[in-house]
């Protein structure tokens, strides 16, 4: 578990959760991002396979949720999203991190998980590896 001793009220900040937080030594980025889309497609299939009356209670879409097993996850750069985001009428510039309303419209968007990578080294913490060919980039998911 993981505990956060922040002062929020949102409905989207907790103090305590479960996460999974993927760091791998001596692994490419996109060797990273298969590990990651096949644990959480398998851990849905596993709650879709083990939990059906629970998911009825919750009035969930499992069909949706089955739709999230099926691989591979797009993949989109920062800069991509930025311009996605830009295109369709958020005030967003380049080397802001993303709010709520961004993250949802990309999630919508996509009608799947996304991966974001290549973020600015400025908003990410300071020992995630530089890219090869931009000293602004960092390796990130």
């Amino acid at each position: 578990p993981t505990f956060r001793a922040e002062k929020s009220k949102t409905r989207r900040h907790l103090t305590e959760f479960w996460m999974v937080e993927p760091e791998m030594a001596f692994m490419h980025q996109e060797e990273s991002l298969e590990i990651q889309e096949a644990y959480i497609a398998f851990l849905i299939a596993k709650v879709l396979e083990r939990n059906e009356q629970e998911l009825d209670i919750l009035e969930r879409d499992k069909d949706l949720l089955r739709s999230y097993t099926e691989l591979p996850y797009p993949r989109v750069s920062y800069d991509d999203a930025i311009k996605l985001l830009q295109d369709n009428g958020f005030d967003v510039a380049w080397g802001v991190d993303f709010g709520s309303p961004e993250e949802t419209f990309l999630a919508n968007h996509f009608a799947k998980p996304v991966f974001i990578v290549n973020f600015p080294k400025a908003i990410k913490a300071f020992y995630m590896k530089r890219h090869a060919t931009r000293d602004d980039v960092v390796i990130s998911a």
